[in-house]
């Protein structure tokens, strides 16, 4: 049997996240609900609760506009933000990635890529000299 993922919901960066999905749906005035699928960093982090990331990467099942100055602060100080240019068709995805998302529990219609999509669209990032300094 297939032991269930256990995602790091209860990190302060995901209270961070939590609380920048609730500002949205306050901001935004939803008419109805969204799926946010989230890759990048902010998933690796859900993963593994370990890497500290400040922008979220996501798409949305919908359009959306994104407040420009939507940021919480986490109690520990880090400063979290939707990456308004992310893209998931400039990132290094697999085809499936959206059927192969992964639900978290604890975040109502909130997906993540798949670990291996996760580390899929990171690892492209760095190769292609994205975090470099």
């Amino acid at each position: 049997m297939v032991k269930p993922i256990e995602f790091a919901t209860h990190t302060d960066l995901a209270n961070g996240l939590r609380s920048l999905i609730i500002e949205l749906e306050q901001r935004t005035n939803l008419r109805e609900p969204l799926t946010m699928l989230i890759a990048g960093g902010m998933a690796i982090h859900l993963y593994t609760a370990a890497r500290t990331t400040t922008d979220v990467d996501a798409e949305f099942s919908k359009r959306i506009l994104l407040p420009a100055d939507l940021v919480v602060e986490t109690k520990e100080g880090n400063m979290l933000y939707l990456d308004a240019s992310y893209n998931s068709t400039f990132a290094l995805m697999h085809e499936d990635y959206q059927q192969d998302a992964v639900p978290v529990p604890v975040f109502v219609n909130v997906v993540v890529a798949s670990s291996q999509a996760a580390c899929c669209s990171a690892s492209g990032r760095i190769r292609s000299g994205f975090n470099q300094t």
